[in-house]
C-alpha cells in the first residue's frame, strides 16, 4: 500500500510550480479575498504571457503595498524573480522597506544598484539612471506612478528614467490611486511604460487588458474600511490683532510677487518662493510666521553685514528665506516691514485657531486624534501647549528610522494626540486614531488625499472624522474656500469625480489662483474655470477606467489551493510515519530535531526547525517553500509511481479513471533589450468516469488527489485521450503566438513612431530623408524576421500521473461488496436529500464537487445549513471522515466553499453569511431506519478526534463509538 500523502504532496507540488493560486502563509497578514485575487490575476497573466505589465490602480487605503508584498514573495519563491527594484517618492522609501521587512520577510537596500531587492526614489534614479539601467530587473515597481508625467513640452526626467528601467525590467507594475488626473494624453503615456505600442486609438483597448481598478464601495463589505466624513471647511475668524498681522503679511507677500512678475528664469522662482513661504507659514499658524519672520530679520541683518551672500540659485523654503532678498538697496525698508510684522504677531493674545482646535478636540475627546501641519514650527508649538493635560506624540521628517518608529508605538499604546508633518506622516499608517484634523492646508491638495489615507484605508475599524482648518483672512484660506465649496456643486452634477482632491488641481495651478487673487482677479473665476474643464475630463476617463477596467474573475483553480492544515497534514504525518521521535510539538510549534535518514537527500537549506508553525503564531512559519515542505514533497514524489489505484469513500467518483498532464513551452526571443527567454505551462486534472451517479467527462480541480481513502500501484496505465493531450499543445501554442505577436505589435508602433518623428524633422534633403526611412523599414524587417524565425515553441507534454478511481472495500473486499457500500451511499444521500425537500427547503447538490469538503447546501426558511451525509448499515459500520470534511464541520471552509466556480454555491455561501448559518453532520441509519441530525459536530466530536486518525489522511470512528461520543440534535424516523 501507497500514503495517500503521495496524493497531497504531488498536489501540493503541481499547485505551487504551476497554478497562479497564492499561498497567503507566505506573509504575516490576513489578506483579503480582493487581495489574493489582483496576485492569482497576476501571477496568471504571467504564466500565461509569459510576462507581466500592470496598473494597479485601487482606491487609496486597499492595500496596494500589501498586495504588491504579496507578488514579490510569490515571485521570489517561485524562482520568477531574483532582482527587485522598487521605485518610489522619497517620501515613501521607509515605509516599502519597512512593510515588506516586516510583513513579508523581504529585506530590501535602499539605493545599492547590486542588491537583489532595492527601494530608490524616483529623484535618485533620475540622477542615477545608468547605474541602474546596468543591472537586469526581473520585476520593476512604480509607486506613485501618477508623478511620473509627460507635459506639452515633453516627458519629464522622472518619466524618461521610469521609461528606460520599464523597457529593460522583465515584469513592470505601476501604482496609482489617481492615475490619469484628467489628463488624456498623460495616461496614454504612463500605459506606454507598460507597452509602447498605446497610442491614443487603442486606449480602450489598452485599459481592458493593463489596468486594474477597484474602487472602495466594490469591496466595501470584504475590506471593511468604514465610512469617512469629510465635514465643511472648519473656519477661524480671527481676532482684531490677527488681522492686522494677515493684512501687513499680504502686504509683505505682493512686495515679492510684485517684485517676481518684473523678471524672469532663476530670480523670478526665487523671489516668488519667499512669497509663498511668508504666506503658507501665516495661514498654518501665529507661531510659525513669528518663528519665520525672526529667521528672516537675522538672514537679511547677516546680507546686510557681508556675512551670507544673496543668491537665487535656491531650491529650499529655508535656502530662499535665507539668501534671497528682492532689492539689496532696499534691505533696511525690507527690515523694518519685518520688524513691524514681529510686532504685530507677537502683540496677537488669542489664538482663535488654537482655541477652534480645543473645541474640536473637546467634541472627540475619547477618541485617538492625528493633526497634520505643514511645518515643525507649528507642530512644536501645538505639541507644547497641548502637552499640559494630553498624551502628546510628535512625529516630524527629521527622525531617524527607530525614532519613528517608537514615537509611532507610543502613539498606538498610550498616545492620544499625534502632531505629525507631512514629511513625517508619509508611508505611516495609523488606523489606531479615526479624527484627522489638517491644522494647515498645503498647496498641494493630493498632500491631503495622503494625509487622509494614513487612517481611512485597510485595518481601520471606525468610521473617520475628516476636519480641514481656514483662516478667513488668508489668500490661500479663501481659495480653498471657493475650491472645496465647487466641488460640492460640481459632485452634485457630475458625480464623485473629485473624490480625490488631487485631481482637482495641481499645486502649480493652486499657486497660480493665489498670484490671480494678489493681482486683483477674482479666485471664484479662476477655480471654477479650472475645475469645470478638469471635471468633463476627469468624468470621461473615469468613465473609460470603470467600464474597460480588468474584470478580475476567480481562478477556478485556486478555489482548492493547499491550505494550511493540509500542509501540517503532509508534513506531521510524514514524520510520524518516518521517525516520530524526530520531532516535537509545543505550543502548536513544532521543534524538528533531526531528519529521518529517508528525508536527508532531500533537503535543500534549513530543514531543522526550533519553533516553527503552519500559522502566524509561531516565530518561524513553514509555507509550501520551506527547506522542510519542499523535503517532504520531493520524498513523496519519489516513492509515487506512474500508476496508482485509488479508493475513495464519494461514489460520485468511485468509478473512473484520472490523468495528471502537464505541458511546458519553452520560448527564446529576441528583442531590442536582448534575447529574452519565455517558459508557459499548464496542468490539466482529467477525469474520465465509468458507472458513477454523477459527474460528466472533463476536466476537474486538482483536489480530486486528496478524497483518496485508500493508494495501490499497478502497472496498467492506460494513454490519456488524445484530444486532451493536442488541447494543452494548442493551447500553449496559442500562448507562444500572442507573445510573438505582442513583440512585433511593439516593433511596428517604434517604427511608426520615428516615421513620425521624420516627418516632422527639418533641414533634411528628399534623398536623406528617403534613406533615413529606407533603414527605419529595413530595422523593422530584420526585427520581424528575426521574431518569426524564434517563435518556433519548443513544446513537451507528459503524464505526471494516471489514476484509477474504485470505491472503498474495493483492494480487499473486491468489486461487488464496494459496489453495495457506494450503492448504500448513494441511497443515503438520496434519503436525506427527499427530506430536506419536504422541511421546505432548497438544495444544492455538492456531491461532484471534491473540494467542497459537504455533500449539500440546504437553504431553508430559518437557516443555510451544510451538510454532509454518512449511511451506516450495522453497528459494525464506521464513518470516515476526511480532513476536508472535517474542516468543514468545524467551520473553517467557508470562504473557500465561496471560490468554487459555480454561482449557485457562490450566492449560497453569501446568504449563508448574512443567514444564520449551521454544519451539519447527517448519519443515515439504514439498520434501525433512523435519520440522525447533529448540529455543529465538531463541538462534540473535536476532544476525540485524534485518536481516529487512519492512513495519516483520514479519520475512522467505529459507529458503536460514535453513538456514544455525540448525541443527535434530531431523529427522523424514515418511511419504510
Amino acid at each position: 500500500m501507497l500514503s495517500p500523502l503521495s496524493l497531497l504532496a504531488l498536489r501540493v507540488h503541481l499547485h505551487s510550480r504551476y497554478t497562479p493560486c497564492v499561498n497567503p502563509s507566505h506573509s504575516r497578514i490576513n489578506a483579503l479575498s480582493y487581495q489574493l485575487d489582483f496576485v492569482n490575476y497576476a501571477l496568471r497573466k504571467l504564466y500565461d504571457e509569459g510576462a507581466l505589465r500592470l496598473l494597479l490602480a485601487d482606491d487609496v487605503g486597499l492595500g496596494k503595498t500589501i498586495m504588491t508584498g504579496l507578488l514579490i514573495k510569490e515571485l521570489m519563491l517561485r524562482g520568477l524573480a531574483r532582482r527587485v527594484l522598487i521605485v518610489t517618492p522619497r517620501f515613501l522609501t521607509f515605509q516599502w522597506r519597512r512593510e515588506l521587512a516586516e510583513k513579508f520577510d523581504i529585506h530590501c537596500i535602499e539605493k545599492d544598484p547590486g542588491a537583489d531587492c532595492v527601494v530608490v526614489s524616483v529623484d535618485y534614479l533620475k540622477r542615477h539612471e545608468k547605474q541602474y539601467l546596468e543591472e537586469e530587473w526581473d520585476l520593476a515597481v512604480f509607486d506613485e506612478a501618477h508623478n511620473l508625467t509627460v507635459g506639452a513640452r515633453g516627458p519629464t526626467q522622472r518619466y524618461s528614467s521610469a521609461e528606460a528601467v520599464a523597457s529593460k525590467a522583465r515584469n513592470v507594475l505601476l501604482l496609482s490611486a489617481t492615475p490619469h488626473h484628467g489628463k488624456r494624453h498623460d495616461f496614454v503615456a504612463r500605459l506606454r511604460l507598460l507597452d509602447p505600442s498605446v497610442d491614443e486609438g487603442t486606449l480602450r483597448a489598452a485599459v481592458k487588458r493593463l489596468v486594474v481598478r477597484r474602487l472602495r464601495e466594490d469591496v466595501k463589505e470584504e475590506a471593511g474600511i468604514p465610512e469617512r466624513y469629510v465635514g465643511p471647511p472648519v473656519v477661524v475668524e480671527p481676532t482684531e490683532e490677527e488681522r492686522r498681522l494677515y493684512a501687513e503679511v499680504i502686504r509683505y507677500v505682493k512686495y515679492y510677487y510684485d517684485a517676481a512678475r518684473q523678471t524672469k528664469g532663476r530670480r523670478r522662482r526665487a523671489l516668488g518662493l519667499v512669497a509663498v513661504v511668508f504666506q503658507k507659514r501665516a495661514s498654518s499658524s501665529i507661531a510659525a510666521i513669528k518663528k519665520t519672520v525672526e529667521r528672516r530679520i537675522q538672514a537679511l541683518q547677516q546680507m546686510k553685514a557681508g556675512l551670507l551672500k544673496p543668491t537665487y540659485d535656491v531650491k529650499t523654503e529655508r535656502e530662499a528665506l535665507e539668501h534671497v532678498v528682492a532689492d539689496i538697496n532696499a534691505i533696511d525698508r525690507e527690515l523694518e516691514q519685518l520688524r513691524r510684522l514681529k510686532q504685530l504677531a507677537e502683540s496677537v493674545k488669542i489664538d482663535s485657531k488654537y482655541q477652534k482646535l480645543l473645541e474640536l478636540l473637546e467634541i472627540h475627546k475619547d477618541s485617538k486624534v492625528i493633526i497634520f501641519t505643514q511645518y515643525r514650527d507649528t507642530m512644536y508649538y501645538l505639541a507644547e501647549r497641548l502637552a499640559e493635560s494630553r498624551g502628546v506624540v510628535t512625529l516630524h521628517g527629521g527622525m531617524a528610522e527607530e525614532e519613528r518608529k517608537a514615537a509611532e508605538d507610543k502613539f498606538r499604546r498610550s498616545g492620544k494626540i499625534l502632531v505629525a508633518t507631512d514629511a513625517a506622516s508619509e508611508g505611516l499608517n495609523l488606523q489606531v486614531a479615526n479624527v484627522l484634523i489638517n491644522y494647515d492646508l498645503p498647496w498641494n491638495p493630493s498632500r491631503l488625499d495622503q494625509r487622509i489615507g494614513r487612517v481611512h484605508r485597510y485595518g481601520q475599524t471606525k468610521p473617520v472624522f475628516v476636519y480641514n482648518m481656514l483662516v478667513a483672512d488668508t489668500i490661500d484660506g479663501r481659495v480653498y474656500q471657493i475650491l472645496l465649496q465647487k466641488i460640492e456643486e460640481i459632485k452634485k452634477t457630475l458625480g464623485k469625480v473629485f473624490d480625490y482632491l488631487g485631481n482637482a488641481a495641481t499645486e502649480k495651478e493652486f499657486l497660480k489662483i493665489v498670484e490671480a487673487a494678489l493681482a486683483g482677479r477674482s479666485p471664484e473665476e479662476e477655480v471654477d474655470k479650472l475645475l469645470r474643464q478638469r471635471a468633463i475630463a476627469l468624468k470621461d476617463l473615469e468613465e473609460l477606467l470603470t467600464s474597460d477596467r480588468i474584470k478580475i474573475e476567480a481562478d477556478p483553480r485556486c478555489a482548492d489551493a493547499v491550505t494550511d492544515d493540509e500542509l501540517k497534514t503532509l508534513i506531521l504525518n510524514t514524520l510520524v510515519a518516518l521517525d516520530s521521535r524526530s520531532y516535537e510539538e509545543r505550543d502548536g510549534c513544532i521543534k524538528v530535531k533531526y531528519l529521518p535518514r529517508e528525508l536527508g537527500k532531500f533537503c535543500r537549506g534549513r530543514c531543522l526547525t526550533e519553533a516553527a508553525g503552519f500559522g502566524g503564531q509561531c516565530p518561524e512559519r513553514i509555507t509550501v517553500e520551506h527547506p522542510l515542505a519542499k523535503a517532504v514533497v520531493e520524498y513523496h514524489m519519489s516513492q509515487l509511481p506512474g500508476a496508482v489505484e485509488v479508493e475513495v469513500e464519494k461514489p460520485c467518483f468511485a468509478d473512473g479513471t484520472l490523468w495528471i498532464l502537464k505541458g511546458e513551452a519553452k520560448l527564446a526571443l529576441p528583442t531590442p533589450a536582448g534575447e529574452r527567454e519565455y517558459s508557459l505551462a499548464k496542468v490539466t486534472a482529467y477525469f474520465k468516469p465509468g458507472n458513477t451517479p454523477c459527474g460528466a467527462e472533463g476536466e476537474v480541480p486538482l483536489s480530486i488527489l486528496n478524497i483518496a481513502m485508500e493508494v495501490n500501484k499497478t502497472n496498467q496505465a492506460p494513454p490519456p485521450p488524445s484530444d486532451v493531450v493536442e488541447e494543452i499543445r494548442e493551447e500553449l501554442e496559442k500562448k507562444a503566438k500572442r507573445i510573438c505577436q505582442k513583440l512585433l505589435d511593439t516593433i511596428f508602433t517604434e517604427t511608426s513612431r520615428k516615421l513620425q518623428e521624420l516627418e516632422k524633422k527639418r533641414g533634411l534633403s528628399p534623398t536623406e530623408r528617403e534613406e533615413l526611412k529606407r533603414k527605419i523599414l529595413a530595422e523593422q524587417s530584420l526585427w520581424t524576421q528575426q521574431i518569426d524565425r524564434a517563435c518556433q515553441p519548443h513544446i513537451a507534454t507528459e503524464t505526471a500521473l494516471t489514476a484509477f478511481y474504485r470505491p472503498l472495500g474495493y483492494l480487499m473486499l473486491g468489486v461487488e461488496w464496494a459496489t453495495n457500500i457506494i450503492n448504500q451511499g448513494k441511497e443515503g444521500e438520496e434519503i436525506v436529500i427527499r427530506q430536506e425537500e419536504a422541511e421546505r427547503c432548497h438544495v444544492l447538490d455538492l456531491r461532484d464537487k471534491p473540494l467542497a469538503g459537504i455533500d449539500l447546501i440546504s437553504i431553508c426558511p430559518d437557516e443555510v445549513r451544510l451538510i454532509e451525509v454518512k449511511t451506516v448499515t450495522s453497528l459494525n459500520s464506521q464513518i470516515h471522515i476526511q480532513p476536508i470534511e472535517w474542516e468543514t464541520m468545524c467551520a473553517k471552509r467557508l470562504e473557500q466553499l465561496r471560490k468554487i466556480p459555480d454561482r449557485r454555491v457562490i450566492d449560497a455561501v453569501a446568504l449563508a453569511r448574512t443567514l444564520k448559518h449551521h454544519t451539519y453532520l447527517y448519519v443515515v441509519d439504514l439498520h434501525h431506519g433512523l435519520l440522525r441530525k447533529y448540529k455543529n459536530p465538531c463541538d462534540a466530536l473535536a476532544p476525540h478526534i485524534q485518536q481516529y486518525i487512519r492512513t495519516q489522511t483520514k479519520y475512522v470512528i467505529p459507529y458503536t463509538d460514535f453513538v456514544k461520543l455525540i448525541s443527535p440534535t434530531t431523529e427522523v424516523k424514515l418511511k419504510q
